[in-house]
């Protein structure tokens, strides 16, 4: 191999083994730590899932490309090994939308019919559906599989056929990156709502009696009272709170008495106390999205301009694309282990073989 070569096969088994290895653990999480093992990260475990089938199966068949300087196997290995990318891009892609879809659903609009273990199931399955049909439409006769040389891997030949270039980037790329932008505009739209809503609200003495009502969770704003308030921590949100109310010297057995009973206070007090929580995972899934744009906006941009202005391939740029398109699949579980401190803690625990709740 010449001097180029070894650099992409070096630049690329050291991504394709940071993806394994961040895909690993975050499976690891997945399975290990109950905490997390929820609904709402259903979709990221998914997208994690996806990821390590590129490290697995994609990016290997690359380093082979590379070393033998070409496709070595049958075509129909090839046209299985397409398929494969295809699929596994397309479900990282639409796991991302529907990340954002829940938490729209969750925050924005408060309702819990698209927020269980059986909603989270059939929005992975047609997940899953739709990307493997986007997929085999080659063998629909729409779409041509092949192997190309920057881009080192078995492929849908995008710049041959235009019209199903278009359909796949905008049914992959741009519909979803919309999606995932307006639902996360709406968040923080309804989140710094909430927040000025409880800067405005006046403070109040500590001896002041409770009301039914203030226990009661707001669909959007999720309060309690100023003197229950407290920061979020990772010790059990139960405990903080009573101590908080030993503290003001309230008799958690009148709180009790006066809450209502379609709304425990257990409930109101996890939702509240998990609201912090969600706006670090917020903000964690936010830099996830843009790191994907950043990684293959590149990718459709470049294909899109070869498949309707028939300019000639050029590898250096393929390759450039391809990688920071394969890049994608490390930087999500660097993300989440260095923006969110539940995942960092969980991750940490696997990798040193102790067991999380």
């Amino acid at each position: 191999m010449n001097a180029v070569a070894w650099f992409k096969f070096i630049s690329l088994l050291l991504i394709d083994l940071t993806a394994l290895c961040g895909n690993l653990i975050m499976l690891a999480v997945a399975t290990r730590n109950t905490s997390l093992r929820k609904f709402q990260n259903a979709f990221i475990f998914n997208m994690a899932f996806a990821d390590l089938l590129d490290a697995v199966f994609i990016m290997p068949s690359a380093l082979i490309n590379i070393w033998h300087g070409g496709w070595v196997y049958a075509e129909t290995t090839c046209d299985i090994f397409a398929v494969m990318k295809v699929t596994v891009t397309l479900v990282s892609v639409y796991s991302l939308s529907g990340i954002s879809l829940q938490r729209y659903f969750y925050i924005v609009k408060s309702t819990k019919k698209l927020n269980s273990y059986s909603s989270a199931t059939i929005g992975i399955a047609t997940v899953w559906i739709l990307s493997i049909f986007l997929s085999v439409t080659p063998f629909l006769n729409w779409g041509i599989f092949g192997f190309e040389d920057g881009k080192e891997v078995c492929t849908v030949l995008f710049h041959l056929t235009p019209s199903h270039t278009l359909t796949v980037f905008m049914t992959g790329l741009v519909l979803n990156a919309m999606i995932m932008l307006f639902c996360y505009g709406m968040i923080f739209q309804t989140l710094l709502r909430s927040q000025r809503r409880t800067r405005s609200k006046k403070y109040r003495k500590c001896g002041d009696s409770l009301k039914p009502n203030e226990l009661v969770t707001n669909n959007n704003t999720n309060y309690l009272p100023e003197k229950l308030r407290v920061e979020q921590t990772n010790d059990n949100p139960a405990n903080t709170v009573l101590y908080e109310l030993k503290v003001h010297n309230i008799s958690t057995e009148s709180i009790k008495s006066n809450t209502p009973r379609e709304l425990p206070l257990k409930y109101s007090i996890y939702k509240t106390l998990s609201s912090a929580r969600e706006q670090r995972l917020l903000k964690t899934i936010a830099v996830v999205i843009v790191v994907f744009l950043c990684c293959w906006t590149p990718y459709v941009v470049f294909n899109l301009v070869r498949a309707y202005h028939k300019i000639e391939d050029i590898n250096s740029v393929d390759t450039i694309t391809m990688w920071l398109g394969f890049a994608n699949s490390a930087a999500n579980p660097l993300i989440y282990g260095l923006l969110n401190k539940q995942f960092k803690t969980a991750m940490k625990n696997v990798v040193r073989c102790k067991h999380s709740k």
